[in-house]
Parts: C-alpha cells; sequence; structure tokens
C-alpha cells in the first residue's frame, strides 16, 4: 500500500526522497538518474502481526517528468492486492519566475496496475498542487486521486494531503501524509526523513489507519539511493 515516489528538496535535487512516505510528492527524479527505494511496513506485536514490503524505482526523463515502477505488497500475511505499477509522474513549477522560493508545482500522475492475485489491471491517479510556506519553508501539498482493486481493494477516490518541515536543514525533516477514506491506504502517516549524503536516504515513520476497517498500525521503515 504504498505510491510512486517523491521529493523534497526541488532546490537540491539529488536529495530529493521520491515519495513523503507512499504519497506522491512533488519532486522529480533529475533527468538521467535512477532512484531505486525499499519500504518496509512491519508490525511484530500482537494481535494483527504482519509485514510487507514495497519497492520504487525511479528514472529521469527531464522536463520536470519521470518514469516509475512498483511492486506493491509482497511480504506476509499473503495481500490479495499483491501487484506492480508502471507509469509517470510530471511535476512542472508553476511561477517559477515571479515566485521561485515558493516553489508552487502542480504534479500529475498516472500508474498502470497489474495485479498478481489474478484480479486483472487497474490504475492509479492522482493530481495534487504544492508550495513551501516563506520563512518557516514549510511544504504543503493537497490534492486526489482514483484507484481500483487491484491496489486499493476496491474502486475508489478521495483526497490526500501532505505535510513536510525541515528540521536541520535538508538532512532532516519532519514528514506528515494522509490519504482520507476507508481502503487500504487509508492511513495518515508522520515519521522523519534523514539523508546522512546526498545519494542516500533514511525514513522511519508510524502508521494510523483511519478506521479499522482499513488495518492495523505498524512501523514504516525506507532506505533510498540515487546512482
Amino acid at each position: 500500500m504504498r505510491v510512486l515516489a517523491f521529493g523534497l528538496f526541488a532546490c537540491l535535487p539529488l536529495l530529493s526522497q521520491q515519495a513523503i512516505v507512499n504519497m506522491p510528492s512533488a519532486d522529480i527524479t533529475p533527468k538521467g538518474k535512477n532512484f531505486l527505494m525499499h519500504e518496509t511496513q512491519w508490525r511484530w506485536w500482537n494481535p494483527g502481526t504482519y509485514w510487507y514490503g514495497t519497492n520504487f524505482y525511479c528514472y529521469g526523463l527531464g522536463h520536470a517528468t519521470e518514469f516509475a515502477v512498483t511492486t506493491y505488497n509482497a511480504g506476509t500475511p499473503e495481500a490479495p492486492n499483491l501487484a506492480s505499477g508502471v507509469g509517470f509522474k510530471s511535476s512542472p513549477q508553476l511561477f517559477s519566475k515571479s515566485h521561485p522560493e515558493r516553489e508552487i508545482k502542480l504534479t500529475v500522475g498516472q500508474m498502470a496496475i497489474v495485479s498478481h492475485r489474478s484480479q486483472g489491471l487497474g490504475s492509479f491517479s492522482y493530481a495534487h498542487l504544492s508550495f513551501r510556506l516563506p520563512k518557516t519553508h514549510t511544504r504543503l501539498t493537497g490534492g486526489g486521486w482514483a484507484g481500483t482493486r487491484q491496489l486499493f481493494k476496491k474502486n475508489t477516490a478521495n483526497v490526500l494531503a501532505g505535510i513536510e518541515q525541515p528540521i536541520w536543514g535538508e538532512k532532516l525533516v519532519a514528514v506528515n501524509e494522509w490519504f482520507r477514506g476507508e481502503h487500504d491506504f487509508g492511513f495518515f502517516v508522520t515519521g522523519l526523513l534523514y539523508h546522512p549524503s546526498k545519494r542516500h536516504m533514511f525514513v522511519a515513520a508510524y502508521k494510523i489507519p483511519n478506521r479499522a476497517v482499513n488495518g492495523k498500525p505498524g512501523i514504516v521503515l525506507e532506505y533510498g539511493i540515487f546512482f
């Protein structure tokens, strides 16, 4: 139950995360660069022990666009929405000459979803607007999405939101995201992102379901590398 990828610092493109945690962000993998990230969602305590892994790959195409491949929900217990996705994300910056420091971006993306549980083909589409606040450099993101049962366990659509707050320059960032609704992405996720170098990034977060029907809380751990 994870999504494509995003970053946190357009002014420092090799430090972009390619994902707030699960929600597609406004930043794009630089042209000609590769980004690979593994995500573990883990609950080792009872009741409701589980482990799920998702893997993201992105390639920067230029013109504020990237190509992406994602494998979703491999783990235990077996997930009915084990799937792979292939698609793109584009995020042009608006008002880049008059207000470059605000990083106002309109992000759109599309993933074609292939079920590995004999559920056929599906899709995941999204669009959102993001910008940074003056002085604090807080990035606010809001928008909407639509997806099919192959990934969300049902055909559904709703809104999403995110807040990213730099704590220690570009190295340490507080990240928060929310997918509204009752579906397999219906969680609030909060945590920290750490960039020890320009090539590497780590995320440690905690996810909280909107409703009990969405699933159980758990730990989210991510490691990403640019090459």
